[in-house]
């Protein structure tokens, strides 16, 4: 629960996926209890992925913007 708080004092940046809410499956394995956060789609998958893919393709003009963003929504979470 710790990661729901956190998550909902971020929730207000533009390069910080929207929290929607929290959802509780059981496993199959010894009927644990797991839990899940909702969050906003991300069409693009995650950075990793998208990165992987594209990187290529991206100018340096892209390049800095993505590293502008990710490095201001990480000073934002600090």
């Amino acid at each position: 629960m710790a990661q729901l708080k956190l998550q909902q004092n971020v929730d207000s940046h533009e390069n910080i996926l929207r929290f929607y809410g929290i959802t509780k499956f059981e496993t199959n394995s010894i009927c644990q209890v797991k839990y899940s956060l909702v969050l906003e789609y991300a069409d693009g998958g995650t950075l990793r992925a998208y990165l992987k893919k594209h990187f290529n393709e991206l100018n340096w003009n892209d390049k800095y913007q993505l590293t502008s963003q990710l490095a201001n929504a990480v000073e934002f979470i600090h």
